[in-house]
C-alpha cells in the first residue's frame, strides 16, 4: 500500500514537473526531487528511469550522489517556487491557515534547496594534463570550448593546481588526461587508452614489522562514465613512487601518479570528471624503454574522440 501510495505521488510530481519546464509559475525542481525521493523508495525501474533522462537525469544523479545542483537551478527553482505559491496563496487561496501552510512548505523547500551543495559549472570541458610533453599533441589542434593546462607530477602538485584551475575555469567537465603504466598480466598493451573508474591510493600507511599495512588507503570513484561510451574502463593505483613494490596490485590495471587527488578534488569541489589515460609502458620497465611517441599520438586522438562523445 505505502509503495503504491509513493508510486502515485512520483507519477504526479514527474507530470507536474516535467509540466514546469514549459508552463510559467511551477516549480519543476521541487517537484522532480520529490519524485526521485518518492521512486527510490517504490519503484527501482522508474528510479533509473528518471536519473537517465537527459534533460533532467544529469542534475538529478548530482543531487542524489551528494554533488550539489547548480547555482542557476538554485536561484531559478527558489524563485518560481515562491511565484507559484504566492499566486496560488493570493488568487486561490482564502482560507488563513492554508495560506500559512503553504508559505511554511515554501520556507522549508527554499532552504533545504539554498543548502545543498553548489555545483560548479559552465561551458567549458577543461583538459589537465600532468606535463606538457603529455598534452602537446592535443593542445595543438585544440577543439572548440576546451582548455588544456598542466598540473604536474605527484598528487600534492597535482591537488593544487587542479582546485586552482577549476575555480579559474568554471567548466562543467573536467578530464584528467595522461600517459599511464600497466602492469603485468593485466592483458593491457602499449597505446591503449582507458577511461579510469577508479582510483586506489595505495600507498598511504605504515611499514610495520610484517611489512607495509596500508591502512590509509582509499578507494575512490568515478560516477560520471558515460553510459553509452566506446571507451574501455580500468581501474588505477595512484602511488607517490613508480613501481613501488610494497603496495597491492591486484584489481588494478594502471598505475599512475596523480589520479587519486584529481578524483578527491573534484568530487569534494562538485566538479563533474573523468580520467583518460593511454598505456606507454609496463610498470618496472626503465623509462628508456617508454614508447611515449605512440601513446602520446594515441592519446590525442582518443581524447579527442571522448570530446565528440561528450557534446554528441
Amino acid at each position: 500500500m505505502k509503495k503504491t501510495f509513493l508510486k502515485i505521488v512520483g507519477y504526479l510530481s514527474v507530470a507536474l514537473g516535467f509540466a514546469g519546464a514549459f508552463l510559467p509559475l511551477v516549480p519543476t525542481t521541487p517537484l522532480l526531487l520529490l519524485a526521485l525521493w518518492c521512486f527510490s523508495r517504490s519503484s527501482p525501474k522508474m528510479n533509473a528511469w528518471l536519473l537517465g533522462n537527459r534533460m533532467f537525469g544529469r542534475y538529478l544523479k548530482d543531487y542524489e550522489q551528494g554533488r550539489g545542483i547548480p547555482k542557476v537551478v538554485k536561484v531559478s527553482s527558489v524563485i518560481i517556487l515562491w511565484s507559484s505559491i504566492l499566486f496560488t496563496t493570493i488568487v486561490f487561496t482564502e482560507a488563513w491557515w492554508l495560506r500559512a501552510l503553504l508559505l511554511l512548505m515554501a520556507l522549508l523547500v527554499s532552504v533545504h534547496i539554498l543548502n545543498l551543495k553548489t555545483l560548479l559549472t559552465g561551458s567549458k570541458i577543461l583538459v589537465l594534463i600532468p606535463t606538457a610533453m603529455e598534452g602537446e599533441k592535443f593542445a595543438a589542434n585544440l577543439p572548440p570550448n576546451v582548455a588544456v593546462e598542466t598540473i604536474g607530477i605527484g598528487p600534492y602538485r597535482s591537488a593544487f593546481n587542479t582546485y586552482h584551475h577549476i575555480l579559474r575555469h568554471r567548466p562543467r567537465m573536467a578530464i584528467l588526461a595522461g600517459i599511464a603504466g600497466t602492469y603485468p598480466g593485466s592483458g593491457l598493451s602499449t597505446g591503449e587508452s582507458r577511461l579510469v573508474k577508479a582510483e586506489n591510493a595505495a600507498d598511504l600507511g605504515s611499514f610495520l614489522p610484517e611489512g607495509f599495512q596500508p591502512k590509509f588507503a582509499e578507494r575512490l570513484e568515478c560516477p560520471h562514465i558515460p553510459q553509452e561510451t566506446t571507451f574501455s574502463t580500468a581501474d588505477s593505483n595512484t602511488l607517490s613512487a613508480a613501481s613501488a613494490p610494497f603496495v597491492e596490485r591486484s584489481g588494478a590495471q594502471l598505475e599512475n601518479m596523480e589520479g587519486a587527488s584529481f578524483f578527491y578534488v573534484c568530487t569534494q569541489s562538485g566538479t563533474p570528471f573523468l580520467e583518460l589515460r593511454t598505456i606507454s609502458n609496463r610498470v618496472g620497465e626503465p623509462f628508456p624503454d617508454w614508447d611515449i611517441e605512440t601513446a602520446t599520438d594515441n592519446l590525442a586522438r582518443d581524447l579527442n574522440r571522448l570530446i565528440h562523445e561528450l557534446e554528441a
